[in-house]
C-alpha cells in the first residue's frame, strides 16, 4: 500500500502523480520556457530521490528481531484511501497530451485549439525523457539506499535528530529572552512606573489641595473673591479678543 503511494509521489506511470507531473512540467515549458521546465524537472527528480529513500526503509535485509504486528484500522483506513486516490485520482486528467481532459469537460472549459504536430511530438518526447530519468533516479537510489542502510544510532534517536536543540535555539531561547526583557524593563519600569507615578502625582495633588483647607472663614472668603475676579478677568479678556 505504502509502495503505491510513494510511486505515485515519484510520478511513475500510470499512477496519479504521473498525470499531474506531466501536466505541470509541460504547462511550465509551454508558458514559461525551458528554464522553468529545468527547475521543475529538477524538483521532480528530487521528489523521486526522497521517495526512493523512503522506499528503501522497507527493502533490503531485515535487521530487527521479532515479528512486527499489523497496524490497526486507524492507520490502515487513511492509507487505503490514499492508495485508492494514488491509483485513480489521475483519471480526470486523461487523456494525455491534450487540454481537452475529462476534468476540463467537467468544469465546462472551452475546448482548446488542437496542438500542432511539432508541439505534440515535443510533449511526448519530453514526457518519455522525464519518465525515464525519474525511473533511473528511483531505481538507482533504491539500490544505493537499501544496500547502505544502517541501524539508527540510539544517541541520534534520543536527541530527536537535533530538531529539539534547533527548536530551542531558534524559538525557545529567543522567546525566553524577550519575556525576561518585558518582565524586567517593560512591566517593572514602564507599566509599573506609569501606574506608581500616577499614584504619586495624585497623592501630591491631594496634599497640595489639602493645604488650602484651613478651616478659617476669612480664607474661604478671600479665595471666593479671588476666584470671582479671575473669572471676570478671563471673561473680559476673551470677550475683548472676540
Amino acid at each position: 500500500m505504502y509502495k503505491r503511494q510513494l510511486l505515485a509521489l515519484a510520478g511513475i506511470f500510470p499512477l496519479s502523480g504521473f498525470v499531474s507531473k506531466d501536466a505541470i512540467l509541460w504547462g511550465g515549458f509551454e508558458h514559461y520556457g525551458v528554464f522553468f521546465w529545468l527547475a521543475a524537472f529538477g524538483g521532480a527528480l528530487a521528489t523521486a530521490l526522497y521517495s526512493a529513500k523512503l522506499l528503501s526503509a522497507f527493502l533490503g535485509p531485515r535487521r530487527a528481531d521479532g515479528r512486527p504486528h499489523r497496524p490497526g484500522p486507524v492507520i490502515v483506513a487513511p492509507l487505503t484511501v490514499l492508495a485508492v486516490f494514488a491509483l485513480l485520482a489521475g483519471i480526470p486528467g486523461l487523456p494525455l497530451f491534450t487540454r481537452d481532459t475529462f476534468f476540463a469537460r467537467f468544469l465546462g472549459m472551452p475546448a482548446a485549439a488542437p496542438a500542432t504536430a511539432a508541439s505534440h511530438s515535443l510533449e511526448v518526447a519530453l514526457t518519455v525523457l522525464q519518465s525515464m530519468a525519474v525511473l533511473a533516479v528511483l531505481a538507482g537510489a533504491i539500490r544505493i539506499f537499501a544496500r547502505a542502510r544502517r541501524p539508527a544510532d540510539p544517541a541520534v534517536l534520543a536527541s530527536g535528530f537535533g530538531i529539539d536543540r534547533l527548536n530551542d535555539w531558534l524559538f525557545v531561547r529567543p522567546l525566553k529572552a524577550v519575556a525576561r526583557f518585558f518582565a524586567a524593563v517593560v512591566d517593572a519600569r514602564v507599566i509599573d512606573g506609569a501606574v506608581n507615578g500616577l499614584g504619586g502625582l495624585s497623592m501630591a495633588l491631594g496634599r497640595l489641595t489639602a493645604g488650602l483647607q484651613t478651616g478659617q472663614l476669612r480664607h474661604y472668603a478671600v479665595s471666593l473673591i479671588a476666584g470671582a475676579f479671575a473669572l471676570i478677568a478671563l471673561t473680559v479678556f476673551f470677550a475683548g479678543g472676540l
